[in-house]
């Protein structure tokens, strides 16, 4: 999970969302708000998910509410301050399927019916975060950053679970995502490693790798040798 910050949306489509506020009960949209919305969020997101970092398009994208709508009736139409695009967060593999309420990953599972009402003084809002929270290791796994604080680290594992952000399938996406970038590094010399890594990380880009902060904790250290 990396920090987000949101484009602004038209003024128009700002005008429409208040509209809806005071009218609708339930989260809809017209067509081209939605479109709107949708293209700036992705945009600000890089292409990914905000929570999982995986690569989101249009047959594997929902608007998100981080505040969940049945709690937090206010915040539905709430663009600047609850609307993200997640992954839909299915399982892969035939195994993973067959229990997909425990497999569901990012906003799904963090709005899973059979779970607790989320808790949001722990659960991380990636607009707000403010210094490196996550450590993405060279198997896949992720953990709470060496920079967290006590607190932060109860942060970083009740986000983990609550997402399930440690779930095999993102593990094991992760670890090859890793190997494929180390696999095109072994035949580069350190010079094209360096280049080549700067261009992955670069902050510039319109849309980052899958897994990006994952490739950065594994080889941005590449650049600086």
């Amino acid at each position: 999970m990396r920090k987000i910050e949101k484009l602004s949306i038209s003024e128009k489509t700002t005008d429409y969302l208040e509209k809806r506020k005071k009218e609708a009960k339930k989260f809809n949209l017209n067509k081209k708000a939605r479109k709107e919305i949708i293209s700036k969020l992705k945009s600000s997101q890089k292409d990914l998910c905000c929570y999982c970092e995986c690569r989101i398009n249009y047959k594997n994208q929902h608007i998100e509410h981080f505040f969940e709508q049945k709690t937090h009736k206010d915040l539905i139409f709430d663009y600047p301050n609850n609307l993200f695009l997640s992954c839909e967060g299915e399982p892969e593999t035939e195994q993973e399927q067959k229990n997909r309420k425990q497999n569901i990953t990012c906003g799904h599972k963090k709005s899973n019916v059979n779970l607790e009402n989320v808790n949001y003084v722990l659960l991380i809002n990636p607009q707000k975060i403010e210094k490196i929270l996550f450590l993405y290791l060279e198997n896949g796994k992720i953990e709470a950053s060496k920079q967290c604080n006590e607190q932060e680290e109860k942060k970083v594992n009740y986000s983990i679970k609550r997402l399930n952000l440690d779930c095999e399938k993102l593990e094991r996406n992760r670890r090859e995502a890793i190997f494929r970038i180390g696999k095109e590094l072994f035949i580069l010399s350190i010079m094209e490693q360096k280049n080549y890594i700067r261009m992955l990380l670069n902050e510039n880009n319109d849309e980052f790798p899958a897994f990006y902060s994952a490739i950065k904790d594994n080889f941005g250290f590449i650049i600086n040798i």
